[in-house]
């Protein structure tokens, strides 16, 4: 599904996950003649640009083109995310939609999903959020947000 393929991402040992613009693949490893058991997990849940994916703790998260979404054995979307995907969606300028991407930081537990506003030349508009492996999905909260300067892994 989907017209081309997007990106991919270790999940665990001997399994990882591709997605197209569309769709979501698992890959595990096999270790037989085939190398590679792949199989469709869902339709309608492409990732919007390359580095819009992460995993942390066997749990994948990444921002499609319509919505924040997971996968934990199963896609859909992240706890609260209806909260802020409107307020994002609506000011994501779509001609930068490539230089969205994920960054995990492990001292506070956050996922944060860098995209670029319309009216900006880089990615400086962010919505974080609690990855689940140390919280409850109930617990989970997303919050938008806005860098005032340059991420520090970016030169001026």
């Amino acid at each position: 599904m989907g017209t081309k393929l997007i990106a991919g991402r270790v999940l665990a040992p001997f399994v990882s996950l591709v997605w197209s613009d569309a769709a979501l693949y698992q890959f595990q490893y096999t270790g037989t003649q085939y190398v590679y058991n792949s199989s469709l997990v869902a339709r309608d849940c492409g990732l919007i640009a390359p580095n819009a994916a992460i995993a942390v703790a066997g749990v994948a998260y990444w921002m499609g083109a319509k919505d924040f979404l997971m996968y934990d054995g199963s896609v859909r979307p992240m706890p609260n995310s209806k909260d802020v995907r409107k307020f994002v969606y609506d000011q994501l300028d779509p001609a930068s939609a490539y230089q969205c991407h994920a960054v995990y930081n492990p001292v506070f537990n956050y996922i944060f999903f860098f995209y670029t506003a319309i009216g900006q030349i880089a990615p400086l508009a962010y919505v974080r959020a609690r990855s689940c492996a140390a919280s409850t999905a109930s617990s989970t909260s997303m919050r938008p947000g806005t860098t005032r300067t340059a991420p520090p892994w970016r030169t001026a």
